[in-house]
């Protein structure tokens, strides 16, 4: 009769035996274990019965010419099995290598590069907000208290809205930390998007201060009123306070 499971464990190593071993060595083998394991000889304990119980089973098994050969085949089917598996993981763990390697040698080196230009945009972009606003109070634009309010309304927006580029930012150059010091095996798929959508919205903010700079030079000119002038200014303020507005980010 076919059998279809078999002890997990070796019962070559069970009797003592190569798996080369003759039907006579393996019955030497087991009388030999017997006189030794029989509980009448090694005790009637837990521990004693259970290897007497293994070394009967390897012998049934083995000392079978049928059962022992369904025994070698099912086997080394198992330990293909598990050479096709070691070799799965072996693959997979030499692929993930491959994408890190790649990884620190092209992806991150662009990535730290555009991290640092928008360090870099950002403390500019701080330095221009400090600039324009001494400017606008310069040339005493504030108004009454009505118009103060509402152009400190909109400074407030802008530093609210880099304080957030910066919190976004901060992510980012920790993410980048982690994946140069090895924590992170590959990127975060949302990073180099995060880092793109900050790049877009440092962009904006530029675009917009560089313009508020360009309309303060116009107040010194009798061609353009104050009126028109401030009306354009609070526009890119307005922009500059809300870059995410101003395009759509994937």
């Amino acid at each position: 009769m076919s059998r279809t499971t078999f002890p997990a464990h070796n019962l070559y190593e069970t009797l003592g035996v190569s798996r080369s071993a003759s039907t006579v060595e393996i019955r030497k083998a087991y009388r030999e274990l017997c006189l030794t394991n029989h509980p009448d000889k090694a005790g009637s304990t837990s521990t004693a019965t259970a290897r007497f119980v293994k070394i009967k089973e390897a012998y049934e098994i083995l000392g079978n010419p049928d059962a022992r050969r369904q025994h070698d085949d099912h086997a080394s089917s198992d330990a293909r099995g598990s050479s096709h598996r070691h070799d799965d993981t072996r693959d997979r763990a030499s692929a993930q290598a491959l994408i890190r390697k790649r990884i620190l040698k092209y992806t991150l080196p662009l990535l730290e590069y555009r991290q640092t230009k928008v360090a870099d945009n950002l403390r500019i972009l701080k330095e221009d907000k400090v600039a324009i606003l001494d400017i606008i109070e310069a040339f005493g634009l504030m108004g009454d208290d009505v118009g103060h309010k509402l152009w400190n309304g909109l400074f407030i927006q802008i530093e609210t809205a880099m304080t957030m580029a910066t919190r976004e930012f901060t992510h980012v150059n920790d993410r980048l930390a982690d994946i140069a010091k090895g924590h992170i095996r590959t990127t975060d798929e949302g990073l180099p998007k995060t880092l793109a959508r900050i790049e877009g919205m440092v962009a904006i903010m530029q675009c917009a201060a560089l313009a508020l700079v360009e309309l303060t030079h116009l107040l010194e000119e009798e061609r353009f009123t104050y009126e028109d002038v401030m009306e354009q200014m609070r526009r890119q303020l307005g922009i500059w306070a809300n870059p995410g507005n101003s395009v759509h980010f994937f």
